[in-house]
């Protein structure tokens, strides 16, 4: 089986950033096993301010992973059995926003015993 990391892409300097996020979901519910407690919340955030307008990106690495539905569509074909809750984030000045997908991957122990 092979594995990767995902990361936000840095060079995306003006990258939206959900607000509020990290203080209403518990960490202990991003797991595949618990990410259905989360089906009755309204997960709706907005972002962080920015001179500008920030962006909308596939990845959103922080406070928790978020995948667009682009991005889900294309991960779903190499990781069929990836789970994630349905979010929106608005950007209000400017009156857009974008759905989004909570990510909850499998934690994998895939650290060789020959790691040093």
């Amino acid at each position: 089986m092979s594995y990767f990391i995902l990361s936000q892409d840095e060079r995306v300097t003006k990258a939206i950033e959900p607000a509020g996020m990290a203080g209403l979901i518990p960490k202990e519910l991003l797991t595949p096993e618990r990410i259905r407690e989360l089906d009755d919340w309204l997960l709706h955030f907005s972002v962080k301010e920015q001179p500008g307008g920030g962006e909308f990106v596939d990845y959103v690495e922080r406070p928790y992973p978020l995948w667009s539905e682009k991005l889900k569509q294309h991960l779903l074909k190499c990781c069929p059995g990836l789970k994630g809750q349905p979010v929106v984030l608005t950007d209000m000045p400017r009156l857009r926003q974008q759905s989004y997908f909570l990510a909850a991957p499998p934690v994998v122990d895939c650290v060789s015993a020959q790691t040093e």
